[in-house]
């Protein structure tokens, strides 16, 4: 975002959500290969190491920073047409995903059902820009407030109904983003709370969210993993949703009186490619017992690797088009008729 629409920091939360995705997948250091498990503090370390990364928990911070980018400029009073806005999300979501298909079909199977992994989110994001437009309707007529209670109890329903599916993802295609919807719309609120000038942490509290975000995250990837009892994520991070929302309200706070780290902000415009290229490259770089240091390093440098190409050869130029048509849309639409009544916030 730029101009007078500018909010710092989201680049950073999205490269950081990518960063852990990629890190729950295998992109970390082998620390089991390299300390052996002999030792009972080498077992409580790789142990408490393997739970740091929590992928889905970082998915559900990615819909609470998709659902601000979008609504936010729209809460600030900015025009607002449907067909430039879905051709644009469109393009720039589409483009780079149907890249990252054909170069996982090219590499295989294995790599093939790594990027099936991950893009059950795509999938809800899509769904979720195809709906915003409606979504703007429900929230002048009921208040944004109410569609997001409807939807967390409709969210909460689901999980009652399937209190034993492990993850999003078992509730199949059609149903997946009707139960992280309540993440993306507490995203929306966000954007409506920093719009109107609401949203405020006190000095030092970002830490404060940092540490229970990332406390709760981990908790749930040791309950999932570690009891003899059944707790899938739906379950365990439904209530991790409004810790996401309270960190990227603090981080968005921080971020209006701090200055951001450049190298972050650098690395979160490549962020999608990272998320959509990593698993595909740790599925092709399997890591070697005797060697695991080396074979790490080369799967991590063909991650960036990777992802940086992908970046510069299908994600940015998907960027620059999205940009071109949906401008000349725009213009096209200015000419032809008045903003529509879809462009009032």
């Amino acid at each position: 975002m730029t101009g007078r629409l500018e909010v710092k920091g989201l680049d950073t939360l999205r490269f950081v959500a990518a960063l852990t995705v990629a890190l729950s997948h295998g992109a970390g250091p082998p620390l089991a290969l390299w300390l052996g498990k002999g030792a009972a503090w080498t077992r409580l370390f790789i142990g408490a190491y393997d739970i740091s990364f929590d992928g889905v928990a970082a998915v559900l911070v990615f819909f609470v920073v998709s659902g601000f980018c979008i609504h936010y400029a729209p809460a600030t009073g900015a025009p607002f047409r449907v067909l430039p806005f879905w051709t644009r999300r469109g393009i720039r979501i589409a483009v780079p995903l149907l890249g990252a298909v054909a170069v996982s079909t090219a590499l295989g199977a294995a790599a093939t059902g790594a990027l099936a992994a991950v893009i059950w989110s795509v999938y809800c994001e899509l769904i979720y820009y195809a709906l915003y437009p409606l979504l703007r309707l429900a929230f002048r007529k009921f208040g944004l407030g109410r569609v997001l209670l409807a939807s967390c109890l409709i969210s909460a329903a689901m999980i009652a109904v399937g209190w034993n599916a492990g993850f999003y993802w078992d509730f199949g295609p059609g149903l997946t983003w009707l139960l992280a919807a309540p993440a993306w719309l507490l995203g929306c609120l966000l954007a409506e709370q920093v719009a109107s000038g609401a949203a405020s942490v006190g000095a030092g509290g970002f830490w404060v969210w940092r540490l229970a975000t990332w406390l709760y995250a981990a908790g749930a990837t040791a309950l999932f993993f570690h009891t003899p009892f059944r707790l899938g994520y739906p379950l365990l991070l439904f209530p991790f949703q409004f810790v996401a929302f309270g960190w990227v309200r603090a981080e968005v706070a921080h971020f209006a009186q701090a200055r951001t780290s450049a190298a972050l902000e650098w690395c979160g415009q490549w962020s999608y490619s990272l998320y959509l290229i990593h698993n595909i490259a740790i599925a092709i770089t399997p890591i070697s017992a005797a060697a695991p240091g080396w074979t790490w390093a080369i799967r991590v440098g063909l991650i960036v690797a990777g992802s940086l190409g992908f970046y510069a050869l299908v994600e940015a130029p998907s960027h620059w088009l999205a940009r071109a048509i949906s401008r000349r849309m725009t213009l096209a639409l200015s000419r032809d008729a008045p903003a529509a009544s879809l462009a009032a916030p």
